[in-house]
């Protein structure tokens, strides 16, 4: 993975303390980043399967929305989670782009094991997840984002139920720089 400057506006601090809350999913039907999003997503699933992946191309986004967004393959045998695609805005989080690396590969270690145990959480169950974030940047300053992950399956019969990727959006809420949508 090269490293891409984006500022280091959000780029962790590795030796300060990382924190994760789990959000109820019906508050994020009040974000406005996140709701349309939501909404598709519970339109496209039923009782036996999930959307696809293929329901959620970039034209099915607002444009603003894309460098909020976050791709992430489910690979198993034995379970991992790739990052296919990472917009913008998402890897200004630590300063990175992500495309084709792990979570199990990131740092810091807290938030490693946030993700890796939370999107272990979403592929068991099948059910989308709200989630805040909080960190120190490598400035010095107090940052915290909301998360969305939604589970899609891939676009064949016999998977229609199992989660193969993971459809995430971040919404940074951080008064001291605003938030694009």
């Amino acid at each position: 993975m090269a490293q891409q400057g984006r500022g280091n506006f959000y780029e962790i601090d590795i030796n300060s303390p990382c924190e994760r809350k789990h959000l109820l999913i019906d508050s994020a039907y009040k974000i406005s980043r996140f709701k349309d999003i939501l909404v598709r997503w519970t339109s496209l699933r039923t009782e036996t399967s999930l959307p696809s992946k293929s329901d959620f191309s970039p034209h099915a986004f607002d444009r603003s929305v894309l460098p909020f967004i976050i791709l992430i393959d489910v690979e198993r045998d034995p379970l991992r989670f790739r990052y296919r695609l990472t917009g913008t805005m998402a890897e200004s989080i630590q300063n990175f782009n992500f495309t084709g690396g792990y979570v199990d590969e990131q740092a810091p270690k807290k938030l490693r094991e946030y993700l890796q145990s939370d999107l272990e959480a979403l592929v068991q169950s099948g059910e989308p997840q709200h989630v805040s974030l909080s960190f120190t940047n490598t400035k010095g300053y107090h940052r915290h984002l909301q998360v969305l992950r939604l589970p899609l399956c891939n676009n064949n019969k016999q998977s229609e139920n199992q989660v193969d990727h993971i459809l995430v959006v971040i919404l940074f809420n951080d008064a001291d720089k605003p938030n694009l949508i």
